[in-house]
């Protein structure tokens, strides 16, 4: 599905290296995070993933073909990309506006949000939903985008510690149902084991690490559980 290899990215300004010799890879209905401290290139790469953004050296391919452009994946960047005087099923229906009339995506809009049991909230204003709820709608914005992979950039860090878990499970559950791929970037350990068959450990000026998660991660107490958050949490020291 994505192969990211050798990828090297700099500043255009100053010509600053954000990150180098980056490779990785996404497989067909896999959850994969990146986990890395703030300011160490996660943004930039899912932004370079997603079409978003040039590269000065190596190979970026979904599904056999070279990301040069946006529009091959769904990308959800961080914080709030709702659309404040669009309605959630308006806002929702976007993803899908290009591709048919409006009415039929308003339609798709509309089931999805039934299937999620959130179509009492089809008619709310962005104003008026909570950031659990502008999530969900950002989410599945791209999820009704039926793209192949889709690429988080730290999709829960507004959000508290109950709620953030709440989603995530939400989340988890959405995706397998939908057979979507992800690639999430997160500085928070304990979601990326949760809700990841692979992580990439991101670090300043070093090749990506990767841990796979092959222990049963729904009981985030348990001691596998707790033995992959510091298996990763001692390769960010490294």
């Amino acid at each position: 599905m994505l192969t990211v290899q050798s990828v090297c990215k700099r500043i255009e300004d100053n010509n600053k290296i954000v990150f180098c010799e980056i490779s990785l890879d996404v497989h067909p209905h896999e959850f994969v995070s990146i986990v890395g401290p703030s300011g160490c290139g996660k943004t930039e790469l899912l932004e370079v993933c997603a079409g978003l953004k040039s590269f000065h050296h190596g190979l970026c391919v979904l599904n056999g073909e070279p990301v040069t452009h946006p529009g091959l994946s769904a990308y959800i960047p961080r914080g709030d990309s709702l659309f404040y005087w669009r309605r959630l099923n308006s806002n929702i229906s976007l993803a899908l506006e290009k591709e048919m009339p409006r009415e039929e995506a308003m339609k798709k809009a509309e089931e999805l949000l039934h299937q999620c049991r959130m179509h009492h909230l089809a008619e709310s204003w962005p104003a008026e939903l909570s950031e659990v709820e502008k999530r969900q709608a950002a989410l599945l914005r791209a999820i009704l985008s039926d793209k192949d992979l889709l690429l988080l950039d730290n999709p829960f860090a507004s959000l508290d510690g109950l709620s953030r878990k709440d989603i995530q499970i939400w989340l988890k559950k959405l995706i397998k149902k939908k057979n979507q791929a992800a690639l999430m970037g997160t500085e928070d350990i304990d979601e990326a084991v949760f809700l990841s068959h692979r992580v990439y450990v991101m670090r300043h000026e070093k090749p990506l690490k990767e841990i796979k998660i092959n222990i049963d991660n729904q009981d985030r107490n348990s001691t596998d559980f707790r033995k992959k958050c510091k298996e990763i949490e001692e390769s960010l020291l490294e």
